[in-house]
């Protein structure tokens, strides 16, 4: 295949819409969306936003230097990962997904992972499509195993290096480089390639599995700075030593994204079952979108049953749903996003126990003070570390918690054969956030519950979701179980359509950020359901019992609310 064809010669045209960084203009993590038409061109892509939660829109840092990538080395798409090892795995992953035929020729000197021993190719069959994964030894040498004629046309062929950064020429769409921009302690890890489609397709599931580069890294880079070792390792002790306390776990593993630590807590639970069918998950409750988008979109390897959805007052069915050999684990959040209800977590623990099957509880909305999972059973416990545990807008990153055995040892082994470890730099970051953490929660719990009331006695508001209001179905279990409740609170106008939604959003809401995001010390609002299910039916967002309007509301630790309840009443009156 040659390189001017229209896949790859695509390039991305789409009229960029500069946004304000929210966090500051180095290491904002999210931005303001000034207007719903933004999201709506967003949502259409009609545009490519220049900022934007950091997992889901390339900062500009991690932009400018893919793209001096692709065109110093002339190809369609460059994609940066958080090591070499991970840029690996998601290619390879990603190609079985697109070709589920296709067969693993593997010549590296590392040991084959072992999810890949199944479809390791045998024999020569040139009429069997293969993927091969060779090692990049320079260009005569490929050219002289290219003109061998090992491989057919229909082959994928991946290139790979751990060493210095000096990729092969990539000249056919069917060809991958990936290799390593390690500098100066400071890992990372690229992907090459010519076919645009193919890497376009590869951006979208770095983007929901969190591998990402952190735009620290980059600057490391650029002004050549060596990794303080010794700090480094003291903050992931302090950070790692804090999260086991108040978690009451043992072990703790530090991740690029709250969503690459889910990601890997499945991918085990998927592993450890023997089912010789599809493995399956169930999610309990409405569960954040991206975790939604994993059981929905994602081909897991070894396959990917349908999951089975049970709402929060279903408990009673899944004793019955478990019995199911292919169920791989269950996964659920300690308080469901958006709409805050709570799973009877003890419950749900004492009848997978049972049956033997790992339940996953990511507590990021409670946070660690308010709500501990281990202790009520959970066999792993997951939060974005972007979120409360930051506050700043300024770290991305997740982590992951679970008691001493086999699961800690699964853990171990994983993030050592594929490095997908939170950047030395992001660590640095976030210790210094932590310190105030119980503080600044406790105000993330009281005014939560203020903003609350404010809002359910308010005659523009139809309804609130929060489960510190005596109202929420899952008040009286939010009593027996938390601690609080954080500050996230979802609520419906009176006027629940476009009309309705623009009117309140694109009023002057300041100080409020018009942003994604939750956790922040400062409050920020964004209209959930366009953003999180844009393309949901009618009868889809019925099901999942959210309005197309509902509005997302993530209050800060403020000291005084009168500002952010004057800019409520504001959007109220437009």
């Amino acid at each position: 295949m040659t390189t001017d064809s229209s896949a790859s010669a695509m390039q991305d045209t789409r009229p960029v819409r500069f946004l304000e960084p929210v966090g500051g203009q180095d290491y904002g993590t999210t931005a303001e969306m000034p207007d719903l038409q933004t999201v709506i061109d967003y949502e259409e892509n009609r545009c490519r936003l220049s900022w934007g939660y950091y997992r889901m829109v390339d900062r500009p840092a991690l932009y400018e230097w893919q793209q001096s990538l692709q065109r110093k080395h002339k190809v369609a798409r460059a994609l940066a990962f958080v090591s070499v090892q991970s840029a690996l795995r998601e290619l390879i992953d990603f190609l079985l997904t697109k070709q589920p035929n296709l067969s693993i020729a593997w010549k590296l000197q590392e040991p084959l992972p072992s999810w890949l021993k199944e479809r390791k190719s045998v024999g020569s069959d040139s009429m069997e499509p293969r993927l091969w994964i060779t090692p990049d030894l320079g260009a005569d040498q490929r050219n002289e195993w290219l003109d061998e004629d090992q491989h057919a046309e229909h082959d994928q062929i991946i290139w790979y290096s751990t060493k210095s950064f000096a990729p092969l020429p990539i000249q056919q769409e069917n060809e991958f480089w990936v290799g390593s921009a390690e500098k100066m302690g400071t890992p990372g890890g690229v992907v090459l390639g010519q076919h645009y489609d193919l890497m376009e397709g590869l951006f979208q599931l770095r983007k929901r599995r969190g591998t990402l580069l952190s735009v620290r890294n980059i600057a490391a880079w650029k002004n050549h700075e060596v990794v303080p070792t010794s700090s480094t390792l003291k903050a992931t002790e302090k950070i790692c030593a804090q999260l086991i306390e108040w978690e009451e776990a043992d072990k703790c593993f530090l991740f690029p994204s709250g969503m690459n630590a889910v990601v890997t807590a499945m991918e085990l639970a998927r592993r450890r079952c023997q089912s010789k069918q599809s493995k399956r998950f169930v999610a309990i409750g409405l569960l954040y979108t991206d975790t939604y988008s994993l059981l929905m979109f994602d081909k897991w390897r070894g396959g990917n049953g349908e999951p089975i959805f049970l709402n929060i007052d279903e408990i009673e069915q899944l004793e019955e749903v478990l019995k199911d050999e292919s169920i791989a684990g269950i996964v659920t959040e300690s308080i469901t996003n958006p709409l805050g209800e709570l799973p009877d977590i003890p419950r749900i623990q004492e009848i997978a126990k049972k049956i033997g099957v790992p339940v996953i509880v990511d507590n990021t909305l409670a946070g660690p003070t308010n709500a501990q999972p281990l202790a009520w059973g959970a066999d792993m416990v997951i939060h974005s570390t972007a979120k409360y545990l930051c506050g700043n807008n300024q770290h991305g990153g997740g982590a992951l918690l679970t008691r001493q055995g086999y699961w800690s040892e699964q853990l171990k082994a994983f993030q050592s054969e594929w490095q997908n470890f939170m950047s030395p730099w992001e660590i640095l970051a976030l210790t210094k956030c932590m310190e105030d953490f119980p503080e600044r929660m406790e105000r993330f719990n009281s005014n939560g519950i203020q903003v609350a009331s404010f809002l359910e006695s308010h005659s523009k508001v139809r309804s609130v979701s929060f489960n510190q209001l005596p109202s929420h179905s899952s008040h009286q279990l939010a009593k027996k179980l938390l601690k609080g409740s954080g500050s996230l609170i979802s609520f419906v106008l009176h006027n629940d359509s476009l009309d309705g939604i623009r009117r309140f959003y694109d009023a002057d809401l300041r100080p409020l950020h018009k942003a994604p995001g939750l956790g922040s010390n400062t409050s920020m609002l964004c209209p959930y359901a366009m953003l999180a299910h844009y393309q949901a039916s009618d009868r889809e967002l019925e099901e999942l019992r959210i309005s197309r309007y509902l509005v997302r509301l993530a209050v800060g630790a403020e000291k005084n609310l009168d500002q952010v309840f004057a800019a409520l009443e504001r959007g109220f009156r437009a």
